[in-house]
C-alpha cells in the first residue's frame, strides 16, 4: 500500500502541449509506422525499432538527419516514465533562458564555429538576432534556421531536481545540413550555465 501512495505523489511531468496528446497515447506513438531510419545497427520503422537500434547511431546522409526529426518523439517517450502523470507544459521564460544559459559547447551543431570562450550562449552568439518565445528561442535569417525548444521538464531520473528535455533544429539553409536532436539537461540550477548531453 505505501508503494502505491508513494507512486500516486510523484511530481507531474509537464509536457508542450502540442506534444502532450501524442506522448499520452504512449504505446500508439511507440509503434505506429514512421519513414525508415538507418542507423549503423540497421533500419528503424517506428519508435521500438530506433530505441533498439539508437546507440549505434544514426548515418550522416542529408535525407536521413532529416528524418531523424520524426524520430524525436520517440526520446521524448524512452525517457518518460509510464506511471508518471503528464500535465501541460506552463506559458513561462524557458525561451530566455535557453538563449541566455545553454553552452552551446556542450552539444554539436552548426555553431562551434562561431563560438569562443566569450561567446558560448545562444544570445552571445546573435545577441538581437534571437527570437525569445515561450518554450523555444530561435535565430532565423537568409542562411540559418536554428531553435532550440523545451518540449517536457520534470523530475525525469527522480533524483530530486527538475530535468529539461530540448528538442534542436539545425538548418544551414544556403547548403545541405540538417540536423535534428533531442537534449536531456539534467537538474536544472537557478543560475549559470546549463550543460546538456544529446540523447
Amino acid at each position: 500500500m505505501m508503494a502505491c501512495s508513494s507512486a500516486a505523489q510523484r511530481p507531474a511531468v509537464y509536457v508542450a502541449s502540442d506534444v502532450l496528446p501524442v506522448v499520452s497515447d504512449r504505446d500508439k506513438t511507440w509503434t505506429q509506422p514512421r519513414t525508415p531510419l538507418e542507423l549503423n545497427g540497421g533500419q528503424a520503422s517506428n519508435c521500438s525499432s530506433y530505441a533498439r537500434l539508437r546507440t549505434s547511431g544514426v548515418r550522416d546522409e542529408g535525407h536521413n538527419m532529416l528524418v531523424k526529426s520524426e524520430y524525436q518523439i520517440c526520446d521524448v517517450l524512452a525517457q518518460l516514465d509510464k506511471s508518471v502523470k503528464l500535465e501541460a507544459l506552463p506559458a513561462t521564460n524557458y525561451g530566455a533562458e535557453l538563449a541566455s544559459r545553454l553552452d552551446l559547447r556542450t552539444f554539436r551543431s552548426s555553431l562551434r564555429p562561431r563560438m569562443d570562450e566569450d561567446d558560448d550562449t545562444l544570445s552571445s552568439v546573435f545577441g538581437g538576432e534571437v527570437r525569445v518565445e515561450p518554450y523555444a528561442a530561435v535565430v532565423e535569417n537568409d542562411d540559418r534556421h536554428f531553435s532550440l525548444t523545451v518540449v517536457v521538464v520534470g523530475d525525469l531520473d527522480q533524483s530530486g531536481g527538475t530535468d529539461w528535455l530540448v528538442w534542436v533544429s539545425d538548418e544551414i539553409l544556403t547548403g545541405t545540413l540538417r540536423s535534428f536532436q533531442t537534449l536531456l539537461i539534467k537538474d536544472v540550477p537557478p543560475e549559470g550555465l546549463l550543460r546538456a548531453e544529446s540523447l
